[in-house]
């Protein structure tokens, strides 16, 4: 029997008040002490039934499955329940959603890589009386069964994939331990909110490998990314060459005699096309200065080039 203190239960104690007033006959002052002996009695019994276990008080969230010799009755609550000494027991079923960790797995996976899963389990059960009924009737205790059942489903699924097929489908190893438990918690009245993965711990030597092969991935993509900057340069260069005429290039050629002048080198080697060089100069001059004045002349230009840098330094 339940008992919540709405509008019915407060009419029924003013109509007994008035009652018990009428039958005794008493006046204004005996009517509001009765009143007051009437609250501490009622205030008194209660607190005493509730810790006898007699009166049961519910909140909104909790429900009260009762027995009665030994045999199921009934689902009380929310509010107040009465509950008969020495002829009825219960059980008290919480409804909000728990948070259940499974603690870390030790598994092989079927490439022969031992890892630790743990993961966490929500669940809630259904609001109707037959499922929280279930809840306490079906199964020992739904929270111990629901963890032992992820526990070893996980051992299963994974031990059936490769290392790298667990990390890449973590969501749909989720999605299927969230099925496979809700199979078997239907029956138990219990929801199953989601089953989620919370950490792989890997092996040291695997995480050194796969540091190493995103390493290489980016060294290989800086690489790439470098050479072909280098071909749009050297086509650049290419392309740039291709519209010099032949004193345009003589010209860059003494300017980049005189950059190597700079440096800290007190010789220069001459490549094979200084030569050249002299040649097209001496053409320049229709033949009137030979190749051999002119190749001297540049030799002594650099020279001084050279001496004049070596001093500023």
């Amino acid at each position: 029997m339940v008992f919540k203190m709405n509008g019915k239960l407060l009419i029924l104690l003013v109509i007994v008040y008035a009652a018990l007033v009428l039958f005794l006959k008493l006046n204004a002052v005996q009517a509001v002490l009765l009143l007051m002996a009437f609250g501490i009695g009622f205030f008194i019994l209660t607190k005493l039934f509730m810790k006898l276990g007699i009166v049961v008080k519910l909140r909104e969230y909790e429900r009260a499955v009762v027995f009665r010799f030994g045999r199921f009755s009934r689902v009380a609550g929310p509010g107040w329940t009465f509950i008969m000494p020495f002829i009825e027991a219960y059980r008290r079923v919480d409804l909000r959603t728990k948070t259940l960790d499974v603690p870390k797995q030790d598994v092989i996976t079927k490439d022969s890589v031992a890892i630790k899963i743990d993961a966490v389990i929500y669940l809630r059960v259904h609001k109707d009386d037959a499922s929280v009924a279930n809840s306490v009737l079906e199964v020992e205790n739904f929270e111990e069964a629901s963890r032992t059942y992820v526990m070893a489903s996980l051992r299963d699924i994974v031990g059936g994939m490769l290392l790298s097929d667990v990390i890449a489908n973590i969501d749909k190893i989720n999605k299927r331990l969230q099925e496979m438990l809700a199979s078997v918690a239907s029956y138990w009245g219990v929801e199953v909110v989601a089953v989620q993965i919370k950490d792989i711990d890997l092996p040291e030597t695997i995480v050194n490998a796969m540091h190493q092969e995103k390493a290489a991935l980016q060294q290989m993509l800086a690489t790439k990314h470098k050479a072909e900057a280098q071909k749009i340069e050297i086509n650049a260069l290419k392309e740039a060459a291709g519209e010099m005429n032949d004193r345009t290039l003589q010209y860059c050629y003494l300017k980049a005699l005189e950059k190597i002048s700079d440096g800290k080198s007190t010789k220069i080697i001459f490549p094979l096309e200084f030569s050249s060089l002299a040649k097209s100069i001496s053409e320049s001059f229709a033949g009137k200065v030979s190749e051999d004045v002119i190749r001297e002349a540049l030799r002594l230009y650099i020279g001084k080039a050279v001496a004049k840098a070596k001093r500023a330094k």
